[in-house]
């Protein structure tokens, strides 16, 4: 719900967790401070109480990936047979499953195919780590970078021979690569249900990486082309990283040139409206930015499109700053789970005929609009029960 944010503190690299309650707390075991080494992606459990990144080993001997609970790191082991350890790093954790239980990310195995030794991990405390995708000789390095709630789906890349980073999808296990990509296009994000998977893909005509989604439908990945913001050039980029569960809203960032410290704008995509810059989307919906505080990125967003989160810099300072923003909540009733505005038996029946199910938010037996049907959903259609939103 937004009420929890993960991130990297700027110059200790140490992971940081927020609420507005405690501010932002180092949680320690930070690798680049141990080490001079560290990648990898922060990320949180959707109730707020597990956080995964990378860490120092146990030993404080090398990188590893790591599970934050209760105030302290557990390492992610065992990791899979083959691991190595490579520049004072075995693995790096890049995301994590809403429900806590399945970190993503990549480990270190040595030599393959191209050269290449970074491979796609998923790991859980049950089954350990596991490499995703293909096995046996002549694999090309990979990279998983987000995990949908159950974790059963994963988003990444997939190097091709060229070296190119293809945008690759692994279903249970199962690998699929949704472009043969001349240049690097990787995914970043995947959606609460896991039928979204976000990221970018190469305009030919333009010779241009541009954002895109895929979403999955009658056992099809479909791709949407979001494009670029206007005044982007050739050379520069955008690239999806989150979305609201039903694919109504989808955010991430624009580099108008190649230059590194060039100018870039993060952005909200909406079906209707298209791609825009965020601070205008933001004008339009009521939400004034202060004109000193550049918008930069769009890291992430709550299933139910309310809650973003992103990084922007003070132009007068220089001063760089994480950012939540909240939308107004939709027109909804609290408890009804059939959209007809009326919290009645028929909700009831709907939560149970879609028990356990991941879903978009206030539909098909969402009554809390935390996009999953549980025990929350009834609690929500009692508390409410009568009320009517006609």
């Amino acid at each position: 719900d937004g009420s929890v944010i993960v991130g990297n503190q700027v110059g200790p690299y140490e992971t940081f967790r927020w609420t507005a309650q405690t501010g932002a707390v180092n949680l320690g075991r930070g690798s680049v401070p141990a080490l001079g080494v560290g990648a990898g992606s922060p990320d949180v459990s959707a109730d707020g109480s597990r956080v995964s990144a990378t860490i120092v080993s146990d030993d404080g001997m090398t990188a590893v990936a790591g599970v934050w609970e209760n105030g302290s790191w557990t390492e992610c082991a065992p990791m899979p047979p083959d691991n190595v350890t490579i520049d004072q790093t075995d693995a790096s954790a890049w995301g994590l499953s809403g429900d806590g239980q399945t970190l993503v990310g990549l480990y270190w195995r040595q030599g393959g195919a191209n050269g290449g030794s970074a491979y796609p991990l998923s790991w859980t405390a049950t089954g350990g780590g596991v490499r995703l995708g293909p096995g046996g000789p002549g694999i090309l390095s990979g990279r998983a970078n987000a995990a949908n709630h159950d974790g059963a789906v994963v988003a990444g890349w997939r190097s091709a021979f060229s070296g190119a980073w293809q945008p690759a999808v692994w279903e249970n296990g199962v690998e699929t690569i949704l472009e043969a990509t001349v240049v690097g296009c990787p995914l970043y994000g995947i959606s609460h249900g896991g039928d979204i998977v976000l990221g970018q893909d190469y305009n030919a005509g333009f010779q241009r990486r541009e954002a895109a989604f895929w979403t999955k439908s009658g056992g099809v990945w479909t791709k949407t082309q979001i494009g670029v913001l206007p005044g982007t050039a050739s050379f520069g980029q955008a690239y999806a990283v989150d979305c609201a569960a039903d694919g109504s809203v989808v955010i991430g960032s624009n580099a108008y040139s190649s230059n590194p410290g060039g100018p870039r704008d993060g952005f909200i995509w909406t079906p209707a409206g298209g791609m825009v810059e965020v601070t205008a989307f933001l004008a339009a919906n009521g939400i004034t930015v202060d004109p000193f505080f550049d918008i930069i990125e769009m890291s992430a967003m709550t299933p139910d499109g309310r809650v973003l989160v992103g990084l922007g810099r003070y132009t007068d300072t220089l001063d760089i700053q994480t950012f939540r923003i909240t939308l107004a909540p939709p027109a909804n009733c609290p408890g009804n789970a059939d959209g007809n505005s009326i919290v009645d038996f028929d909700d009831i029946t709907a939560i149970l005929a879609n028990w356990g199910a991941l879903t978009a938010p206030w539909s098909d037996g969402d009554t809390n609009g935390d996009c999953i049907v549980n025990f929350d959903d009834i609690t929500e259609t009692l508390a409410n029960w009568g009320a009517s939103c006609s």
